[in-house]
């Protein structure tokens, strides 16, 4: 991305346009998602962004990124709650299927993406207390079929589908997920499948969002720390005499 698009991006975002928000490697220069509260930087000279997807098989199919191909994808701005939510979202377009065709083998679908190099950074005034690290999706599996899942913190289901979220420490500087999917048929005697198993699993949401918070003004951090000071102090004084010892 020139200096000339991100300009445009960060003009189109203050104006409140939805438009998404790209940010490809550079040699030299970082990458800035200007929000109200919020800047996330994309560290100079790195792959900010980076997935793989693989088949291994002949029943089913993948989709996902190119591992090495620095790929970006588009980000939607989030800007919430007057700011103290701030981050973006996007959609992988990540799936993959394996079995249920009756080939002979093993067979699996694999497919991944990570962020690398990513700063959340607060305006002054303002603390990022914490990272929310979102991905929802959905799986399918029958027979011997079966899908591995590797999201932050745990899936939580209705029915196939998922969503499945943590929060991370604000200085943490790469977030990832992937799914594998995997099946297999064996022939039986008389036609008949001694091993089956058809699965499926996809990735269609993922959102990183800081949470914000005002940092307290000198003064009104001196009126709580000697609240606490008096509260702790009358307590002590009711403390009776056969308490203490």
């Amino acid at each position: 991305m020139t200096r000339r698009h991100l300009l445009l991006a960060l003009a189109l975002i203050a104006s409140g346009s939805a438009q998404a928000f790209s940010c490809a490697p550079t040699d030299n220069q970082e990458c800035r998602l200007e929000l109200s509260k919020v800047s996330i930087v994309f560290d100079s000279g790195v792959y900010n962004f980076d997935g793989d997807s693989q088949f291994i098989g002949s029943d089913g199919y993948v989709q996902g990124f190119t591992v090495g191909a620095g790929q970006f994808p588009d980000l939607a701005p989030v800007d919430a709650n007057g700011g103290l939510r701030a981050g973006f979202s996007f959609n992988p377009g990540m799936v993959g299927q394996v079995g249920g065709s009756g080939f002979s083998g093993d067979h699996e679908a694999f497919a991944s993406f990570g962020f690398y190099g990513l700063q959340f950074i607060a305006r002054p005034g303002y603390q990022v207390d914490a990272v929310e690290f979102s991905v929802a999706g959905g799986r399918t599996q029958v027979g011997n079929g079966y899908v591995a899942l590797n999201l932050p913190g745990g899936p939580q289901f209705t029915g196939d589908l998922f969503k499945s979220q943590a929060l991370f420490a604000p200085g943490t500087p790469q977030f990832g997920a992937y799914f594998s999917a995997n099946a297999s048929y064996e022939e039986g005697e008389d036609g008949i499948p001694a091993s089956y198993g058809k699965a499926s699993a996809f990735f269609d949401a993922v959102s990183l969002v800081a949470h914000v918070s005002a940092i307290p003004e000198p003064g009104t951090a001196a009126l709580w720390l000697l609240g606490g000071l008096v509260v702790a102090m009358a307590v002590g004084k009711r403390t009776p005499r056969s308490a203490r010892r």
